[in-house]
């Protein structure tokens, strides 16, 4: 996490991970337009994102955690979800389009 700020009712953020810097944004009347919490993992679910946590009989995948929370309509949609997994259910998942990305140099 490495910047927030709400505008109009947007909340755009600003992550970063090993691929790069990712501007985010989403809707501050939904339940899902969550701040992630500076230090913490979050794992990023883009459209070709599949998971299989242990024990699970299906993947997770962002079309899967929409159907628990909401879609962004004509835009990329992307979820975080903390990285030790959502205790709370769906009020864990971060839901937001895709501003922008920045590939880091390695």
């Amino acid at each position: 996490m490495e910047h927030v700020k709400n505008v109009h009712g947007v909340k755009t953020l600003t992550v970063s991970n090993a691929e790069g810097r990712f501007v985010l944004c989403c809707n501050i009347d939904q339940g899902n337009c969550l701040t992630p919490t500076p230090g913490k993992d979050y794992l990023l679910f883009n459209k070709l994102t599949k998971v299989k946590f242990p024990g699970a009989k299906e993947y997770m995948t962002l079309e899967w955690l929409q159907d628990w929370t909401i879609t962004y309509t004509n835009e990329e949609n992307v979820a975080l979800i903390p990285a030790e997994g959502t205790k709370g259910g769906p009020n864990g998942i971060g839901m937001y389009w895709l501003r922008s990305w920045e590939k880091k140099n390695k």
